[in-house]
This record gives C-alpha cells, structure tokens and sequence, in this order.
C-alpha cells in the first residue's frame, strides 16, 4: 500500500503551508509502505545474507551541503 501526499503549491492545504524553507519548484513528497521489504531485510539480516540485503537497499546519497556549515560537527 503506497500513499502519496500532493505537491507543495499544487492546492492541497491539508497540511500547514506555513514553511520556513522558500523553494524555487514545489516540493514532490510520497510515502511508500516498505514493511514488507523491511521485513525481508530482517530475514536476511538474521540469516547472515548480507550481501543480498546490500542488493535491496537504496543508494544513500549524501545531502547537497557546503562544507562550512559542517565546521561544528567536526570539532
């Protein structure tokens, strides 16, 4: 089962559309139910299958950010 929320901008004022974060293009947001992968993952992790469990995971993709604002982390 997937669920998917409008757009920002696109008239669906169900949510608050009181946003600190100005955006150039609408934002997309959906929801998707992934209990049944997670318990997948679970399965093979417990079965010591990782390297499958790699093979259904996302790639993680590191957030666009200058690297000065990340000064205080490394501290």
């Amino acid at each position: 089962m997937a669920y998917s929320v409008g757009s920002a901008g696109s008239g669906d004022h169900r949510f608050s559309t009181r946003c600190p974060i100005q955006r150039s293009k609408p934002a997309a947001v959906s929801i998707s139910d992934v209990t049944m992968l997670a318990h997948e993952i679970h399965s093979l992790v417990r079965a010591d299958e990782l390297g499958r469990v790699v093979a259904l995971l996302p790639e993680e993709r590191p957030y666009p950010l200058a690297s000065d604002r990340l000064e205080h982390l490394a501290a």
